[in-house]
């Protein structure tokens, strides 16, 4: 790396923005997070169901940084990539973590079914309402105001992924690690530290565990 070297992340959830900081400069850290529904069904093959924008925004929030996420999302724009720059890493985390939280997490819960299997019974839906609802006022304790209308937002567009297979459950399918610090653990324990209720939450997050063998 130079001295002048940005480093960019394609991701979900949080916390490797701060294992990343452990041994480059934190102002040189910008998180992108990709909101796209894709599987592979096969090496070469991938399925494209819905979405696929970039929303950039640097780790640490300053002015000089917002001027830069906004360059890097013009990079992408050029590339012919839907993109967006935001002002702080942790609010466009929230903003995805409202859908990744309950809806990777129910699937996963439940032996890593897809979103038609999910939707199939009605108390799914109002459970992941919940649990989106919290997560919502948690990126809200923490500082950061999302959306008024994010949750049916969400709901409305979960409604027509069908066989779409959220990657979390995907990876319990084929017996790989899965994201449950990065999609669960980190962002649990800042609801917490800033005193938010998350009872729905918590209860998905021990049937999490419970299916990884975690307790």
């Amino acid at each position: 790396m130079g001295p002048d070297t940005t480093v960019v992340t394609l991701q979900n959830g949080m916390g490797n923005a701060e294992e990343i900081a452990r041994i480059i400069p934190a102002d040189r850290i910008y998180v992108g997070l990709c909101f796209i529904c894709a599987m592979r069904e096969k090496p070469g093959h991938v399925n494209h169901l819905e979405g696929g924008n970039i929303q950039f925004a640097p780790f640490i929030p300053t002015p000089e940084g917002t001027e830069k996420a906004r360059e890097l999302s013009e990079l992408f724009a050029n590339a012919g990539i839907k993109t967006r720059a935001f002002d702080a890493a942790e609010q466009i985390q929230w903003y995805k973590l409202v859908w990744n939280i309950p809806f990777n997490g129910l699937c996963l819960a439940l032996g890593g079914i897809s979103i038609a299997e999910l939707y199939q019974n009605p108390e799914n839906v109002v459970r992941a309402r919940r649990i989106m609802e919290e997560v919502v006022q948690a990126a809200r304790a923490r500082g950061y105001a999302l959306p008024e209308d994010l949750v049916e937002f969400h709901l409305s567009r979960t409604e027509t992924m069908g066989a779409f297979i959220p990657s979390s459950a995907v990876d319990y399918n084929e017996g790989r690690p899965v994201e449950y610090t990065a999609i669960w653990g980190d962002p649990l324990s800042k609801a917490r530290q800033a005193g938010a209720s998350v009872p729905e939450w918590e209860l998905l997050d021990k049937a999490i565990r419970k299916r990884l063998n975690m307790n």
